[in-house]
């Protein structure tokens, strides 16, 4: 009896040392719910400032079909992020996403100020005649998006 549990200390005690040891820097690896949003944002952000900008590049060089097909990214890039846009910066996802009418404020009434966003593109970018002019405004609509999403990253959590 005793030889069995001289061998259990000998046996036991270190795979059972080993076995807790994986188990706890198991645990201890792993990111806070906190950290994984934090990281989840700011990935998504970076994408949606790397496909704006991409957008914005080729926005004169190519065709209709491209120009369509760069926005669908853009828009479902954000589509990513807007839940947490929405809820932390409502003003921001107006911006970016609000609808395609111009708006004044209440002490302000006089004061127009003209829509902006991803509804705004859409218009241009689906726009019957393609011309200069026209790509012109999205490329200005771009602007607008790319600095909205620079102020998005500049107020980030870190």
């Amino acid at each position: 009896m005793n030889s069995t549990f001289s061998r259990f200390q000998v046996i036991g005690r270190p795979l059972l040392l080993g076995l807790a040891g994986v188990l706890f820097s198991f645990a201890v690896l792993r990111k806070t719910p906190v950290e994984q949003v934090k990281d989840y944002y700011s990935s998504h952000l970076r994408q949606l400032h790397s496909a704006l900008t991409h957008f914005q590049e080729v926005t004169y060089q190519a065709d209709t079909t491209a120009l369509r097909a760069q926005f669908a990214a853009c828009r479902t890039e954000y589509k990513q992020l807007e839940f947490a846009v929405e809820y932390y910066y409502p003003h921001a996802a107006s911006r970016i996403n609000g609808a395609a009418l111009p708006e004044t404020e209440p002490g302000e009434p006089g004061e127009v100020i003209p829509p902006t966003g991803f509804q705004v593109l859409e218009e241009f970018v689906y726009a019957a005649p393609d011309s200069r002019t026209n790509r012109d405004l999205i490329h200005q609509e771009l602007d607008n998006l790319l600095y909205q999403v620079r102020h998005l990253e500049q107020q980030a959590p870190t």
